[in-house]
């Protein structure tokens, strides 16, 4: 008796997950058609574009992601937080190499900025340069000292 009890309460647990996933991925859907509702009324916002890239990656369609964030980038060249992004976008599709030179181009354009270097290290370490990713990270950590 006391074994279906805990078999009740495993199914119960898994069908909570279920709906709780279910309920998250309905908002992630819900949140994406309002920021594409956003972007047919201000087409070249980058924060649209942005967003976009964020909602997409969290319903894991990472080709769609990129996608967005390039267009961001296409708009805005010189803001270092889209071609950061694009890095984690490449990142997320494996496309590693091509997302260090992102994440490069993002520190060229705010070499101060510690996120960028703390990208450069996650990405180093997935590409196993682990003395490299540990440069990076003691670069992000130094900007991050120096912001408090």
């Amino acid at each position: 008796m006391n074994k279906n009890r805990h078999s009740g309460n495993l199914y119960a647990i898994n069908m909570a997950e279920d709906k709780s996933k279910q309920t998250a991925n309905n908002d992630s859907e819900r949140k994406l058609e309002a920021i594409e509702n956003a972007i047919e009324l201000a087409p070249k916002d980058t924060s649209n574009w942005r967003w976009k890239r964020i909602i997409l990656s969290d319903l894991k369609r990472y080709d769609e992601a990129l996608e967005a964030i390039e267009k961001a980038v296409e708009l805005e060249p010189e803001d270092a937080s889209n071609w950061r992004l694009k890095g984690v976008a490449l990142g997320q599709l494996k496309r590693h190499d091509e997302a260090l030179e992102a994440i490069e181009k993002a520190i060229e354009l705010a070499p101060e900025d510690a996120f960028n270097w703390w990208c450069k290290g996650i990405i180093l370490r997935e590409l196993k340069c682990h003395d490299e990713a540990l440069k990076a990270f003691n670069k992000a950590s130094d900007f991050t000292e120096e912001a408090y």
